[in-house]
């Protein structure tokens, strides 16, 4: 990378997807999978029914808690190492931005990095680093 007016939108773009992206398609599928044999069982078992007001099953969709610990699982294999250490320069070079608080230290950042998709994806590393390097992270 080179030092340009166009810094920030390649150190955003620099955060290259996980090298774990196949694996969370086939955990993404397994998920879903899981999901959709639950509900046809309950479904199955709900038409054997002679009163469908009978039927105590519970139709909604259950696994999200597994989806969030893939998303995890996949967004901690990004690679953002390069736009971390971009981003706490940026912020030890100026010295107001240094003493801000965080939320407009990533309100400065959200103003540099490019809209869209690609901007979005860097401000989520940047927002969990931000929190994990000042203690505002709640621990769960």
């Amino acid at each position: 990378m080179q030092n340009h007016h166009e810094k920030a939108r390649d150190m955003a773009r620099s955060v290259l997807p996980s090298t774990t992206r196949r694996w969370a398609r086939g955990e993404r599928a397994r998920i879903h999978r899981a999901e959709r044999a639950r509900t046809r069982a309950l479904l199955h078992s709900l038409g054997r029914l002679a009163d469908p007001d009978d039927f105590e099953g519970d139709l909604t969709w259950q696994p999200k808690r597994d989806m969030a610990e893939m998303i995890e699982e996949r967004r901690s294999s990004d690679k953002v190492g390069p736009l971390i250490r971009w981003a706490t320069r940026t912020v030890e070079r100026d010295p107001n931005l240094a003493s801000a608080p965080p939320q407009v230290r990533l309100a400065h950042f959200r103003c540099l990095l490019p809209p869209g998709v690609i901007g979005d994806h860097a401000i989520t590393h940047l927002r969990r680093a931000v929190e994990l390097s000042t203690g505002d992270d709640d621990g769960g």
